[in-house]
């Protein structure tokens, strides 16, 4: 099957679409469960080389792998976890060990949090997108 045969069978016209997200990890099963708490899932799998989270309600799961090599200054991507309530989940990413970072300030009067795992990988919470602008998630019921 060649791509154009792909995109007119599918109709989606995608290389691929985003299943997971992969951290190198110090501990990963310390990293899981604190990723377990922040997006209310569960550990799947659980190897010496591979600790897997259930999917998300938008259906990537994250994924933890050791690794021994030093953590780089800064990353270049980072996870935006939707929220309904911006400054209650920064709070209770501090209670779960994670850390505060900055705060970004949009044009629009909105803002996001940067925040950090207990290994200091970043993430952005953000408040959901406009209703014309959402997907339906994963698992949601057509209407």
């Amino acid at each position: 099957m060649n791509d154009q045969d792909y995109t007119q069978d599918s109709g989606i016209g995608a290389v691929g679409w985003m299943r997971s997200v992969v951290i190198d990890a110090h501990d990963p099963v310390l990293l899981a469960q604190f990723w377990c708490n922040v997006l209310d899932v569960e550990i799947v799998e659980s190897e010496a080389d591979w600790v897997q989270l259930s999917p998300d309600p938008g259906g990537t799961f994250f994924a933890f792998q050791p690794s021994t090599a030093p953590r780089p200054e800064s990353l270049v991507a980072r996870p935006d976890i939707e929220v309904t309530d911006i400054d209650h989940a920064r709070d209770r990413i501090i209670e779960l060990g994670g850390s505060y970072v900055r705060t970004i300030q949009e044009l629009k009067g909105d803002h996001h949090y940067v925040m950090a795992d207990p290994e200091g990988n970043e993430m952005c919470l953000v408040q959901p997108l406009p209703p014309e602008l959402a997907r339906p998630r994963w698992g949601d019921q057509a209407i």
